[in-house]
Order: structure tokens, then sequence, then C-alpha cells
């Protein structure tokens, strides 16, 4: 059976725009290439995976394609230039993207934490082993979803908090960690 690490996109792996609550859950799309940057610790941390035997799953919730606020053409430059980065840094790849593009509020079954985006890599990837994979992410949406799938979770703790009664895995303070965390851990 395969293993994945399903990662979160944006504050994970993409520096994520601090909330405004006066323009609300649009003041934290990645919606021009001003606010696209590359967090630090992503290549470093692609290394450590590359050859481990991990299918390597982005899921992302990007609400800004549904509200408007982010071009769908933009986001697949921009993911296509991270894809490229990682490359370049280390020759590991991401095997696979799968967003919601649905508004907040939508009724779509794919915005996490609801499981939709796993139940369409798990056609993609029919061997994958829930039991033995792992979710990180910065969002309590993130640790919800990874628990309710059975995968084991590392919340990366840099720009959002979780509420009471969330407990992930591990807590850590970037992708670099997690990934520490995740090879002594596996």
């Amino acid at each position: 059976m395969g293993k994945a690490i399903f990662i979160d996109r944006d504050g994970v792996l993409l520096k994520e725009p601090l909330f405004d609550a006066s323009v609300g859950s649009a003041s934290e799309v990645i919606g021009t290439w001003e606010l696209f940057e590359i967090l630090p610790d992503v290549g470093s941390a692609f290394a450590k995976l590359k050859d481990k035997g991990y299918y390597l799953i982005v899921i992302t919730n990007q609400d800004g394609i549904g509200d408007g606020s982010l071009s769908p053409d933009v986001y697949k430059a921009m993911n296509e230039k991270l894809f490229q980065y990682i490359r370049e840094s280390d020759g590991a790849s991401i095997d696979r993207i799968y967003e919601c593009p649905h508004p907040v509020n939508g009724t779509c079954d794919c915005r996490k934490p609801k499981r939709g985006l796993i139940d369409k890599a798990l056609k993609d990837f029919p061997d994958i082993d829930l039991s033995q994979s792992w979710f990180v992410g910065d969002r309590a949406s993130d640790v919800k979803l990874g628990k309710s799938i059975g995968a084991r979770t590392v919340f990366i703790k840099a720009s959002h908090a979780l509420p009471d009664g969330i407990l992930p895995s591990a807590s850590v303070v970037n992708l670099e960690g997690a990934v520490d965390y995740i090879l002594k851990n596996q």
C-alpha cells in the first residue's frame, strides 16, 4: 500500500497574506504575483521527502476562484511556478494538486474539512493507505480533515491558532519542522 502526505498550499508552501477583517476572506487570497511568495523552507523540506515513498499531494481551498478574486489562469500559473521551484530545488515533485474553487459559504462536498478532495485523490491513487498517511496544514480545517480520514496530522502554527479540542499529532513552526516530525515518526 502507498502512503501520502497531504499538504495545504497557502500558509504552508506559500506565504499567506494577513487577514483583514474589513475585507474578509478575500484578504487572504494570493491573487496577484505581488502576493506570490514561496516560503523559505519549502525546498529543503521537499529535499528531505525525496525518495521516502510518499505521494505528495496538495489539498487546498481556493474560494478566491469562486468569488472572482483569483483568476483561474493566475492560480494555475502560480502552481506551475511552485512546482518548477520544487523540481529545481531538489528534483522532487508534487504528485497532484486538488483545489476547492467554491465560495466559503458554498454547499460543495470538497471544501475542507469535507473530504471530497481526498476522495478524488483516492480515485487517482487507489493504493493510498490513509492510516499510513499524514495531513500537514495551518488551519483547523486541515487538522479536522486529516483526523476524519484517519491520517496523522501536523499543524503549522505560523499564523492561525487551533480552537480548544482540536488536537493534531504535532504542532510545529514550518513545513521543514513538519517533515522532520513525519520522518522521525513514520
